[in-house]
């Protein structure tokens, strides 16, 4: 549809996963299919056509802030909500059979990904703060 819509997508159990706002549902649809993990989640979409786009924008940002769906990963304001910052990483071929291998059968690979950043980041500040003291 290449008309200004809001988009919501909704999982077998019929929650709205993502709520979006574009002047092509089509192509908007095609890169969600491309680059949003959450996609293989959808079952079915709806859109509700606007006269304009940014009647469209208006109306997305109320929604998200009504209905609060997991997948919009910012508020109304653009700040980032309740789940932290979220960021998409790339890693070498082979990286996640590596994990595979030493992961307990009931450890999440991304619990353990977070583990992995947090234990390498106070490993940093503890090293930066030996750094700082060296330097007084």
């Amino acid at each position: 549809m290449k008309k200004p819509c809001v988009y919501r997508h909704f999982d077998a159990d019929q929650r709205v996963l993502y709520i979006g706002a574009t002047g092509d549902h089509r192509e908007r649809t095609r890169q969600h299919k491309r680059r949003s993990p959450w996609f293989a989640k959808v079952i079915f979409v709806r859109a509700q056509p606007y006269a304009t786009i940014e009647e469209a924008r208006a109306a997305e940002k109320r929604a998200i802030a009504e209905e609060r769906p997991p997948f919009n990963i910012s508020d109304s304001s653009g700040r980032p909500r309740r789940y932290g910052d979220i960021m998409f990483a790339r890693f070498l071929d082979g990286t996640f059979d590596r994990i595979a291998v030493v992961l307990d059968p009931s450890e999440d690979r991304a619990d353990f990904m977070r583990r992995a950043v947090e234990k390498e980041l106070e490993r940093r500040e503890k090293r930066e703060s030996k750094n700082k003291a060296r330097k007084k």
